[in-house]
């Protein structure tokens, strides 16, 4: 953001105005010269021209802008920051509703919200929108809402416009949170869910506790997403939002295909949050289900890490280590099993990890039937 940096930053081109110069001119051309000096003289000096008669100028006197005297049109300055996307005149409005009285305060927040989307969109404009929303007076923040109906879930999925709704949903009382929710829960929610901008503002609504208002988000938003949880689970953005989910012991949505979710990049983050989080209850469910396809993830990366997850991590780690020996020693393929294994490198790891897991007892036990496995290589070898 732009709110600490050095108001030195934004003079940049003061002193062009200042420096004006005349080109050289002919010896026959001094008595229009010195007019016209004169005249750009008294420009200069003429503090009634402070005020900006063209926001498309470049040369802007920002340092005489600050100045308590000065009169400032705050609306074409708005239309610079839309228009040209002028970070300076970002910067000068931030600045200036640090020093303002109330009643100028007034006037710069009306004139932004008189322009609150093409700000809240761009991309300086959207810190200026941050800062009025920072401000100490809840009506800001609710004429802002005001100002965007029917356009929060475009806001939502424009790369500056969603840092915007982040910052309302954090820091507005209820009933100007609920505005925005609502919006979003009558817009495509599938859609924004795995969007690249809008998730971070459906994290933030899944995250956002009710104290007056009761909306009914999990249930809008699990009929949306009906059939599609493991396809969200196995994207970068979704795989947050089901962690929100899960944080709210909804945990179905991924069980029923688990595996599915722990081969996958994103997904495994899933399949581990559930096994660092979940209830007891829910955490058995899940290292059943994980162990049992032990065959299938363990020479997988995602899935030997979810493995691991479950092996060494909660109040079912020695459940889970009991449970892969059992299958594992029982299986009638496990000379087979153990071969396909050692053919892996990640297998081989695998196999590492869980005999550092094992009792003396199991330990040479699984030592043995790896060395059967090396002989028996061997023999086909030779």
């Amino acid at each position: 953001m732009f709110y600490d940096d050095d108001i030195s930053s934004i003079w940049k081109n003061d002193n062009k105005l200042k420096s004006f110069t005349v080109p050289k001119q002919s010896p026959q051309s001094d008595i229009a010269f010195v007019s016209l000096q004169n005249s750009n003289h008294a420009v200069l000096h003429n503090s009634n021209m402070l005020t900006l008669k063209n926001s498309h100028n470049n040369n802007i006197n920002f340092r005489e802008l600050l100045k308590p005297q000065s009169k400032v049109n705050y609306s074409e300055l708005v239309s610079r920051i839309i228009v040209k996307t002028d970070q300076q005149a970002s910067i000068f409005l931030q600045q200036k509703l640090k020093s303002l009285n109330k009643s100028d305060i007034n006037l710069l927040v009306d004139a932004v919200i008189q322009r609150a989307f093409p700000l809240i969109t761009n991309r300086f404009g959207n810190f200026l929108v941050q800062r009025v929303i920072d401000l100490d007076d809840v009506s800001y923040k609710l004429r802002i809402v005001n100002s965007i109906t029917c356009q929060v879930e475009s806001i939502a999925m424009n790369s500056y416009g969603t840092h915007v709704l982040q910052k309302l949903l954090s820091t507005s009382p209820e009933h100007v949170k609920i505005l925005l929710v609502n919006e979003l829960l009558n817009g495509n929610i599938a859609q924004g869910i795995v969007h690249k901008n809008a998730s971070h503002v459906w994290s933030k609504v899944l995250e956002t506790q009710w104290f007056i208002y009761s909306p009914s988000i999990m249930i809008a938003v699990n009929a949306a997403m009906k059939y599609r949880w493991v396809e969200c689970a196995n994207t970068d953005t979704g795989s947050l939002i089901i962690q929100s989910i899960l944080s709210k012991e909804f945990s179905e949505v991924c069980f029923n295909e688990i595996t599915t979710c722990a081969l996958n990049k994103w997904g495994s983050t899933v399949v581990q949050y559930i096994v660092e989080k979940a209830s007891n209850m829910s955490l058995a469910r899940v290292t059943c289900l994980l162990i049992y396809s032990y065959k299938q993830l363990s020479v997988n990366f995602y899935g030997a890490r979810c493995l691991m997850a479950c092996l060494t991590i909660g109040d079912k780690k020695d459940y889970a280590i009991n449970l892969l020996s059992d299958l594992l020693f029982n299986d009638p393929d496990r000379i087979d099993t153990l071969a396909n294994l050692m053919a892996s490198s990640i297998g081989v790891q695998f196999l590492v990890n869980i005999l550092s897991l094992m009792s003396n007892e199991k330990y040479h036990q699984l030592l043995t039937l790896i060395h059967a496995v090396k002989k028996q290589n061997a023999g086909v070898i030779a």
